[in-house]
């Protein structure tokens, strides 16, 4: 009918097409401010007017997402990993101990992802952070674990109970650590950019965790880890006294069990 229905404008932009979200999300609220500052200015009959990015700039608000869910679900796993690692070795300061080396682990890896490879937070890093977070948490519990049961095999000084803890559990640890990054390092030869990131992530994540666990955990709690009974839950302190008594009875009722009669001598 020779009216103007809509008019459609394209610009060029410098923006690259794999930007990441923390330096995306600035020029798609630029746009967006753009955009709404000439809607305010233009006619009634052009308020409708509208932006659009093929949908590039729809997955930053996905990567806002999934970014929140990272930092979320770092908050999340801390604490619930304090409670496994409390349950498994049933003592607060090993359990501390191990919650301070998973923490540092993951900054490092973190710090590593942006200082060493410029890496800004992005869907990928998001994705695959969440995915190697348990790495970090597997050698600790283990020598946490073995360190508290050198308790039940008459090792009760902190120097005792660390060398058993590495004698029992060191070689398991090396072994876990080259297995499990001799399988992730198979992914660097994949072309798709998030399984070389995820593979990165997860041989970085093993080297930090091999390092922390036998170097930062095992290093306190040679140097100030707990003796004896020290910082054992309460229930576990009931628990081992009950135990001591039962092999006290037992062990006076069977003395006396053992005991030979009085037998008296003939005398001439």
């Amino acid at each position: 009918d020779g009216q103007l229905r809509y008019v459609v404008v394209r610009i060029r932009s410098t923006l690259p097409r794999r930007e990441p979200y923390a330096t995306g999300k600035p020029v798609r609220d630029f746009v967006e401010d753009f955009a709404e500052a000439r809607r305010k200015a233009s006619p009634a009959s052009m308020k409708s007017l509208k932006f659009t990015a093929g949908g590039r700039f729809a997955g930053y608000d996905l990567g806002q997402e999934l970014i929140s869910g990272l930092f979320s679900g770092c908050a999340i796993a801390l604490p619930i990993s304090f409670l496994v690692l409390l349950a498994s070795t049933r003592n607060i300061i090993i359990s501390l101990y191990a919650v301070c080396s998973v923490a540092s682990i993951v900054l490092c890896v973190l710090g590593f992802c942006k200082s060493a490879q410029d890496w800004d937070l992005g869907i990928g890093e998001a994705i695959a952070g969440v995915i190697v977070i348990g790495y970090s948490v597997d050698y600790v519990i283990h020598l946490a674990h073995m360190y508290c049961e050198a308790k039940e095999h008459g090792h009760h000084s902190r120097e005792d109970r660390a060398e058993f803890a590495i004698r029992n559990m060191g070689s398991t640890v090396f072994a876990g650590a080259i297995t499990t990054a001799g399988s992730g390092s198979v992914m660097f030869a994949c072309f798709f950019t998030f399984f070389i990131k995820m593979a990165l992530l997860i041989t970085v994540t093993i080297m930090y965790s091999f390092l922390f666990s036998l170097g930062l955990f095992m290093g306190l709690v040679w140097l100030i880890g707990p003796e004896g009974s020290c910082g054992d839950l309460p229930c576990c302190r009931l628990e081992g006294h009950a135990q001591q008594g039962d092999k006290g009875s037992s062990t006076s009722s069977s003395s006396r069990a053992w005991k030979p009669p009085s037998v008296p001598m003939d005398t001439e």
